[in-house]
């Protein structure tokens, strides 16, 4: 028997009226899908936070907190080669 060709007439467009086991089949085909794009999107959340959460620094969140310390420490290095600059203009203008 096989599947019915397009435009014959046991076709389901055709009839317009859809039966209980194809009502079955459609919703479980859309809840099938619903339920693969849930998994993946709660795998790739589940992933991304697990980056956020501090593990002695091996972590995304871990090394932003390194670079920011690093950020600071240059920062005041740089304060402290400024002033050192500064001291030694004013010695050469006098």
């Amino acid at each position: 028997m096989g599947w019915p060709l397009p435009y014959h007439d046991t076709h389901y467009l055709i009839r317009r009226a859809m039966t209980i086991d194809q009502w079955a089949t459609t919703i479980s085909g859309f809840l099938a899908i619903a339920v693969a794009l849930s998994a993946g999107f709660r795998w790739l959340i589940k992933h991304y936070l697990s980056e956020l959460k501090p593990n002695s620094g091996s972590s995304m969140n871990g090394r932003l907190k390194k670079l920011e310390e690093k950020i600071d420490c240059l920062i005041e290095r740089q304060q402290e080669i400024k002033i050192d600059v500064e001291v030694m203009k004013a010695k050469y203008e006098n």
